[in-house]
């Protein structure tokens, strides 16, 4: 006996940008529509709230942190980013002492690079 699956697995996503003040309590609610021809016991929701609008983007980003090296060119195209990731985690206040530690080291040496370029050791 040969059985041979015809469904085909259908995904739908909703996205919502809810902005609230701190304390407030908010409720959204979301009306789901599934399609008819829907296999008994193979329905599943799965919701997911984050808390920042850039939200998984970011969940790591300290680790975009990067050691400037080479020209000045290149070191500005690798400090900038530096001091925009330090500046967003600071005023979402989500910057620890060792990322702003690692942040300010980056920076710090980035600044010195040129400086260190035009002298014979």
């Amino acid at each position: 006996m040969n059985v041979e699956c015809t469904l085909v697995e259908q995904i739908i996503s909703i996205h919502l940008i809810i902005c609230v003040s701190t304390g407030v309590t908010m409720t959204e609610e979301v009306e789901l529509q599934l399609p008819k021809n829907v296999v008994d016991g193979s329905d599943r929701i799965s919701l997911s709230v984050l808390g920042d609008i850039l939200g998984r983007a970011l969940k790591n980003l300290d680790g975009l942190l990067q050691m400037p090296y080479g020209c000045g060119e290149q070191n500005m195209a690798l400090l900038a980013p530096n001091i925009y990731i330090l500046e967003y985690l600071r005023n979402t206040e989500q910057l620890t002492p060792a990322i702003r530690d690692k942040a300010i080291k980056f920076l710090t040496s980035g600044k010195r690079v040129p400086q260190n370029m035009g002298r014979i050791d």
